[in-house]
């Protein structure tokens, strides 16, 4: 039944006109999302049903596309679709309100040499009650056929008909459980929404106050350790000095001095006050790198420095790429390209990159824990392609399995163990990314193993600008 005709040949059978609704009918069938969906056992039931009461060998729920007439359901055949050309169905539905009947296909001049009549299936008797919506649309018909010219009764017309209601009483309350569905799932990423920006809210005014309270004895330490440096350099030449104008200093001087080990002290207290250098400065990169991560104005668009964002962050996970127990330490690189600032709010940007790292970490670990001999590496691009700046992070982690890509973006869906995921981690980016910035974020696996996830977002949203200048 997948026959098309040689349009090299002229057609002598006759097509049917489109109706005069055509636009506004064929809307109607994509409203209901219908076309190329999987079997339903209630529709098929019904296209039994009706084949059953009519005493025909076929019936069909047909729904009559474009170019096509498509088949929900089918008994006593295995067609999938045919040319709307060929179709009985797309006549039917010119006439919404009667059930359109051919007793002898043979015998009619519209259908008498159809490829369907000539050619398999040999249909000769034909009985379609339209689909029709409760605003008036045919999508198509609850349809019988035999291979023998044959009539109705009037009671198998009208049961015939009352199956045909069926019909769209299972199309409506499919698209009433999709809407719902669809309710259900944009109500799951407002709740999502409203708990990540509540969070981010609180943990900004938290750091705010945590880096404030850190700024100013890390900055007393930071600002005295000069003099330190300088007293203890001192000290160390007066000693030395000493030394040299009194070689030989009384016995209770010179047990003390052998206790000091003053040899072995003036060579290390220089390395100690180095590395306590060393330690504030890492702790002011730290209040430096929260304060640009959580930003106390988190609410505004503001234009940023993308890269030195990623950078903040990376700063946060300085440990985390350190080597443990159980891993080598993680190998991560950097691709920055000369990005333009980006018009965004920060803090949801931010929260988006902490979590895609906070993954791939946690792929790495994992793939650690079951591979003997394995190095993890991470990679973090940027560039600028036209209006967007595009960022790539790679990771050779253990990866996502095929089948839950389709889902990582979903609320509440996670592949981690009980307790580790909330599977709010990448619904919460896809909200960030694609709601509040207009942007994309997509997943995609590494040939050689692992995961890589690439963010697009435009640099001056309109939307974004407009606010700006709001505000």
């Amino acid at each position: 039944m997948t026959n098309t005709p040689d349009n090299s040949l002229q057609l002598r059978y006759q097509p049917a006109p489109l109706p005069e609704n055509e636009l506004d009918r064929r809307l109607a069938l994509e409203r209901y999302q219908i076309l190329d969906t999987l079997p339903d056992p209630a529709i098929d039931d019904l296209s039994e049903i009706a084949a059953q009461i009519c005493g025909t060998p076929i019936g069909l729920v047909s729904l009559v596309d474009d170019d096509r007439q498509w088949f929900k359901a089918t008994c006593g055949i295995d067609a999938k679709e045919t040319s709307r050309d060929m179709s009985f169905c797309a006549h039917a539905i010119l006439k919404p309100d009667d059930v359109f009947i051919v007793s002898d296909a043979l015998k009619d001049e519209r259908f008498a040499d159809n490829p369907l009549v000539t050619g398999e299936p040999h249909i000769r008797f034909y009985a379609g009650t339209p689909l029709v919506t409760s605003d008036g649309y045919a999508l198509g018909s609850l349809c019988v056929i035999d291979r023998e010219p044959r009539e109705l009764s009037q009671a198998q017309i009208d049961a015939l008909a009352a199956l045909g209601r069926q019909v769209i009483d299972q199309f409506e309350a499919h698209r009433t459980l999709s809407q719902f569905k669809q309710a259900i799932a944009e109500l799951h990423a407002t709740q999502l929404s409203a708990v990540q920006n509540a969070k981010m809210s609180a943990l900004g005014h938290l750091v705010s106050g945590i880096a404030h309270e850190i700024n100013n004895p890390i900055g007393f330490i930071g600002s005295n350790l000069p003099h330190v440096r300088d007293y203890t350099e001192d000290l160390l030449a007066a000693l030395a000095l000493y030394g040299q104008a009194c070689p030989q200093p009384p016995v209770e001087i010179a047990e003390q001095l052998a206790d000091l080990e003053l040899d072995y002290l003036s060579e290390d207290l220089p390395k100690i006050l180095d590395s306590m250098q060393g330690g504030v400065n890492r702790v002011v990169d730290i209040v430096k790198a929260l304060k640009t991560f959580v930003r106390s104005d988190e609410a505004e668009v503001k234009a940023i420095d993308l890269n030195a964002n990623l950078d903040s962050i990376l700063v946060l996970f300085n440990e985390k790429f350190t080597a443990t127990s159980t891993r080598s330490a993680i190998e991560l690189s950097f691709d920055y390209g000369d990005l333009p600032q980006l018009l965004c709010y920060p803090a949801q940007v931010n929260q988006v990159f902490l979590n895609l790292l906070t993954n791939a970490i946690d792929a790495i670990e994992a793939k650690a824990l079951a591979t003997g001999n394995y190095s993890g590496q991470m990679s973090v691009s940027t560039r600028t392609e036209d209006q967007y700046i595009r960022i790539k992070i790679t990771d050779n982690g253990s990866g996502i399995a095929p089948d839950y890509a389709q889902h990582i973006f979903d609320p509440f869906f996670t592949t981690k163990t009980v307790g580790r995921g909330t599977g709010l981690g990448l619904a919460s980016c896809y909200a960030i990314v694609t709601e509040q910035h207009r942007g994309s974020i997509t997943y995609s696996p590494r040939p050689e193993g692992g995961s890589v996830f690439e963010v697009i977002l435009p640099i001056a949203d309109p939307q974004l600008v407009t606010l700006q200048q709001h505000n």
